[in-house]
């Protein structure tokens, strides 16, 4: 099967679709639109605003919270998961390590 590509104000527009839609669910979106839902999840991150219409019609923070500019690669967390999650390490070191591997975490 040819891999579908989507221009960014398709990607922008299906975003706004699920931000505005009350009570949209992932799922349902892409399905709707025949799209991939994993996607549909890398557009809300690249393009989300991190909020979404509830059931009720209110604007309410988004479950799929938007990413922050100083957000780390997720390869990073690969290298480091096994380290923050010692036990034996601080907060105050995990903290250290976090802001060492946002510096100097390249490839």
């Amino acid at each position: 099967m040819p891999r579908k590509t989507y221009t960014e104000q398709f990607k922008r527009d299906v975003v706004s679709l699920y931000e505005s839609t009350p009570g949209a669910t992932i799922n349902a979106i892409a399905s709707d639109l025949g799209v991939n839902r994993n996607s549909l999840r890398t557009w809300l991150d690249a393009f989300g605003t991190g909020t979404k219409t509830n059931a009720n019609g209110e604007k309410v923070a988004s479950p799929i919270a938007a990413p922050t500019a100083h957000a780390l690669p997720r390869w990073c967390f690969t290298k480091l998961t096994p380290v923050l999650h010692d036990r034996h390490h601080t907060a105050s070191q995990c903290a250290f390590l976090t802001q060492h591997a946002r510096i100097n975490c390249g490839r």
